[in-house]
């Protein structure tokens, strides 16, 4: 069971791949690492943005699970939001 764990420092133009489509599911833990309760971080699919993405409270960490052949996209409403992702492949 592969682990793959990543940082990211999120933009507010394009949003940011944080978790690349394998062909088997996934589970990806998210920590939205922003302690500034006034950055917001958002995720989804290649279109997410700060309207039409999942919001990620400031300081919480999400679990999701993907389906085979699934991204999973982040952006922020502040330049330079940090993320933690960790990708588990389920083989």
């Amino acid at each position: 069971m592969p682990i793959h764990t990543e940082h990211f420092t999120l933009g507010t133009a394009t949003a940011t791949k944080v978790c690349a489509a394998d062909n088997q599911p996934q589970t990806i833990w998210v920590h939205n690492e922003e302690h500034a309760q006034s950055d917001k971080v958002f995720i989804g699919d290649s279109t997410v943005s700060t309207t039409t993405g999942l919001h990620i409270h400031s300081d919480e960490t999400l679990r999701i699970d993907l389906d085979p052949g699934t991204d999973l996209w982040a952006i922020s409403d502040t330049v330079g939001s940090l993320l933690q992702v960790m990708c588990i492949k389920q083989d």
